[in-house]
Formats: C-alpha cells, sequence, structure tokens
C-alpha cells in the first residue's frame, strides 16, 4: 500500500520568504540595531520573531512586520518594497 504525500493547504512561498527577511536584516543592521536592541525596544518582538522574519524560516504577522518597522523609524511598506520576481 502507497502512502500518500500529505500536501499542505497553506500558502507559502520560501524564496520571498527568504528575500523578505535578508531586506529586512540590512534595514535592520543599516540602522545600526543588533537583534538583541530590537527586543529591547520593542515591546512584544520576541527574537524568535525577528529570527524566523529573517532567515525566512517562518510566517510572521502583520502586526510584529508593524512593530519590527516602528522600532526602526520606517514605514511597514518599506519593509516589503524590494525587488522579488514572482515569476521565476
Amino acid at each position: 500500500k502507497k502512502r500518500q504525500k500529505k500536501t499542505s493547504n497553506r500558502y507559502k512561498n520560501e524564496e520571498y520568504l527568504i528575500a523578505l527577511g535578508e531586506h529586512c536584516r540590512k534595514l535592520r543592521t543599516k540602522a545600526g540595531y543588533s537583534v538583541n536592541r530590537m527586543t529591547k525596544e520593542g515591546e512584544q518582538l520576541s527574537p524568535d520573531v525577528i529570527n524566523r522574519l529573517e532567515s525566512g524560516s517562518g510566517a510572521v504577522t502583520v502586526l510584529s512586520i508593524a512593530r519590527y518597522a516602528d522600532i526602526l523609524g520606517l514605514h511597514p511598506k518599506k519593509l516589503l518594497d524590494f525587488s522579488f520576481d514572482f515569476n521565476e
């Protein structure tokens, strides 16, 4: 009896998440923030959430993205403003 591969019904674009994470990390380091400083200044923003966002290893909430941007003094859309080709 063959086992069917279990598929997820959740949408996940790993390449996009990785590109987003790299972009966010660049913005954070350019602003002079360490992960430790982000968590100290970012109420309800844990190192785990920052690491998930920056590594592209998992989904984060819109509120986490907004909080991340706020700490850096940026509008959240700045975090999403990077080059990525969805058609590849």
